[in-house]
């Protein structure tokens, strides 16, 4: 009786080991699928300033009197030289000519004539000062009057008559002398009637070759202040002229009792331009744009055809305001994968290239001016998936999905369908995806119909047993 009950006992033990190792030997798979969400590249940026090299118009008068013979070489050089600090600072138009008219005559059109570029200037050619020595130290007036402002007045006449000088740009004449204007100062009876009526003749030619009245019109004298050398003479009439000229435009950086002049006697000739070129400064420019470079990383994606164009996003944010404008493809803006050219309006003094992809900006409401800014935002194509692929085989009979919080059932229609065989590589990706964007995968396959399959950002769970014959 004893031995029954004991057997009795470990039958019940066994029948209830076996029905739990039958409940919990094959747990089920939950597989929540890596569902990627739709990338959307977006592309801000903005219009740059830009800056104009000023106009200048240069007139260099170099004293070439018997006195200059006074001057060291290395003075004379030194002058010469000084015409280079002034040509890569502006788009300038420099003419060069002896400050007293030679015996033989004026040959105004061999006298050296140099040009800027609107958007750089380039440098004179080292080789010049051979030719501007030739004319002035080389090549003295012997006997002459020294009628330095009457001179500059003939030459600024002469070069705006015949286009060199442009009308509405600075204009800045330099005189270098070791004297001072015998035509004012040597007429003592005259003198003040005199000064005053070149003074007036400058002024008029200010005021018919500057319609803003804002451009810079000065004379930059380069004379001795004392007697620091024998036949050196103070330049009284051209320091006065350089202080009056200089007031007409209301720079008042220069502290000095006569702006505008510098001593010869302290032999630094490059101070000269130094203080022109710190004194008329680049004019910004607000840039147009009638074209929009497009960013190296989305160019690459709309090359690689990763990036769905049609459903581009390109809206303009105005800095004043805040306000940020939508645009409409087609008649704000098409894209354009072959620009080659100008990005900015026609008529701009500055050109800014490109070569690549660009958007054109056909509206006026679509054109960027400086300082406002323009976002891109550009997705990728929509992929749509057809298949789950998992690494086991399912039992197909304990297969549940939910796709978006959706039950999906068992249909060759609209629901799932287990391929039972092993797929070792399949594009899980159907129409309407474009036929160029795969995603190749391994593995047993889910395969999805009708209103089963999903598009990126989906929330997809699938749970299932492992199949026995695995």
């Amino acid at each position: 009786m004893k031995l029954s009950m004991i057997s009795i006992v470990l039958a019940l033990f066994m029948l209830v080991a076996c029905s739990e190792k039958s409940e919990f030997a094959t747990p089920p798979d939950t597989t929540t699928v890596s569902v990627n969400s739709l990338t959307t590249y977006t592309y801000d940026s903005c219009a740059i300033e830009a800056s104009i090299n000023p106009k200048v118009n240069m007139l260099i008068l170099i004293d070439n009197s018997t006195s200059t013979t006074l001057l060291s070489d290395a003075m004379k050089q030194s002058i010469i030289n000084s015409i280079y600090y002034a040509s890569t600072h502006f788009d300038y138009r420099i003419y060069v000519a002896p400050l007293i008219k030679p015996e033989a005559g004026d040959s105004f059109s061999s006298y050296p004539a140099f040009s800027g570029t609107p958007t750089g200037s380039t440098a004179i050619p080292q080789s010049s000062s051979q030719v501007i020595e030739g004319l002035t130290f080389q090549n003295p007036a012997f006997g002459s009057d020294e009628k330095g402002i009457s001179r500059m007045i003939e030459l600024l006449n002469y070069n705006h008559n015949n286009g060199h000088f442009r009308n509405d740009s600075n204009t800045v004449t330099v005189i270098v002398s070791n004297g001072d204007d015998n035509e004012i100062a040597y007429n003592p009876a005259a003198t003040t009637n005199q000064f005053e009526q070149k003074l007036n003749e400058l002024k008029s030619f200010k005021q018919s070759h500057d319609s803003t009245g804002k451009k810079q019109f000065r004379l930059v004298s380069y004379v001795p202040q004392s007697y620091c050398k024998v036949g050196y003479v103070i330049g009284r009439q051209y320091r006065e002229m350089s202080k009056r000229l200089y007031s007409l435009y209301g720079d008042g950086s220069q502290s000095a009792y006569f702006p505008d002049t510098f001593d010869l006697c302290n032999q630094n000739v490059p101070n000269i331009f130094s203080q022109i070129n710190s004194s008329i400064n680049p004019i910004p420019e607000k840039l147009t744009y009638a074209h929009w470079p497009i960013d190296e990383e989305l160019e690459g994606l709309v090359n690689q055809d990763q990036i769905n164009l049609a459903n581009l996003q390109v809206s303009t944010y105005d800095v004043a305001t805040g306000t940020r404008t939508q645009l409409t493809q087609g008649a704000d803006y098409t894209y354009n994968n072959a620009f080659n050219g100008s990005l900015l309006v026609a008529g701009q003094v500055n050109e800014l290239t490109h070569q690549g992809h660009a958007l054109n900006l056909n509206s006026p409401q679509a054109r960027i001016q400086t300082p406002n800014c323009m976002s891109i935002t550009a997705p990728e194509y929509k992929k749509h998936y057809g298949y789950i692929p998992v690494a086991i085989k399912p039992l197909k009979e304990s297969i549940q999905l939910t796709i978006n919080g959706r039950n999906i059932s068992e249909s060759t229609t609209d629901g799932w369908q287990l391929i039972s065989t092993y797929q070792p590589s399949l594009n899980i990706l159907v129409p309407p995806t474009p036929a160029h964007i795969t995603d190749m995968r391994s593995g047993f396959m889910i395969k999805l119909n009708g209103s089963a399959i999903y598009q990126d950002g989906a929330s997809v769970q699938l749970t299932f047993k492992k199949s026995p014959d695995q």
